[in-house]
């Protein structure tokens, strides 16, 4: 991890991308880092950054979920309930 911490800060479209392969939102990772999410809007739209352990943990655990993927009965789950719910809309 110490060559993470050698990284620019996580901001902008990157962290938006790691908040996405964690499946959390803004206000979810400020009540993680215990940070208002005023400023962690203002990071992920580029005006800021979080602090280099933040940023490397962040990208640590975005770094295993896109690497360490759920099973694929799981996904076949998932499209299965979306496909239910959009016949369900017709």
């Amino acid at each position: 991890m110490s060559n993470e911490t050698s990284k620019p800060g996580l901001s902008g479209r990157e962290l938006t991308e790691c908040l996405m392969l964690l499946h959390w939102t803004e206000r979810g990772l400020a009540h993680i880092l215990d940070q208002p999410h005023a400023k962690i809007n203002r990071i992920a739209n580029g005006r800021g950054c979080l602090s280099p352990a933040e940023s490397a943990w962040v990208r640590t655990l975005a770094a295993f979920h896109r690497d360490n993927r759920p099973p694929p009965e799981i996904a076949q789950r998932r499209w299965a309930r979306l496909n239910q719910s959009l016949g369900d809309v017709s």
